[in-house]
């Protein structure tokens, strides 16, 4: 069995796991408002951690979720995958929800990467077992929604999530090099 067949298979498997009620978390899952909540307690729990410091993680965090995004948005366009909605071998076979099924090309997945970036870069700012436990499930569950819903393959998933962690592992320690070098300047004053 080829490494697309396996896709294929396990997207299927996944895809073909539906029900009313799954449907619409995993579609709620899937939008950009339902996280903000999460979105508000992490800018908080920063905050409080990390006072003299919140600037420039916020700043951070926006130019890692960017370059995440629009990344990932770049390859689509040079690799062509068709997501699976799209894709003439299983476009009849897919369960659509809400029959919404995103762009033409599918590799990798933005999701799957921006929130792989934010929970690497964030479970390493506060290196707790708890809050890296909670980014990880957070991860994986937007990641599997995208597959439930038709959107995409495994494979642009665990690309999707791969990459976004380099990308968070990058951005962390980019921000503590600026926050090291700022702090050789103060203690230079």
């Amino acid at each position: 069995m080829s490494l697309i067949e396996i896709d294929h298979a396990l997207f299927r498997l996944i895809n073909g796991m539906h029900s009313t009620w799954a449907d619409q978390t995993m579609w709620l899952i899937s939008t950009r408002w339902f996280f903000i909540p999460l979105y508000a307690i992490l800018a908080w729990f920063i905050y409080r951690r990390f006072p003299q410091q919140i600037l420039p993680i916020f700043i951070t965090v926006a130019l890692m979720i960017l370059v995440s995004d629009q990344l990932s948005v770049a390859v689509k366009f040079m690799v062509a995958r068709l997501r699976p909605c799209h894709d003439a071998l299983l476009a009849d076979a897919v369960h659509l929800v809400n029959n919404k099924c995103g762009g033409l090309f599918g590799y990798y997945s933005s999701h799957a990467s921006n929130t792989a970036a934010l929970a690497c870069f964030l479970s390493m700012i506060f290196r707790t077992k708890t809050m890296g436990m909670l980014l990880a499930g957070w991860t994986f569950l937007v990641g599997y929604s995208r597959i439930y819903l038709g959107n995409h393959f495994p494979a642009d998933v665990l690309s999707g999530w791969l990459i976004g962690a380099v990308i968070g592992w990058l951005a962390y320690n980019l921000l503590q090099k600026y926050l090291q070098r700022q702090a050789h300047v103060q203690n230079n004053l």
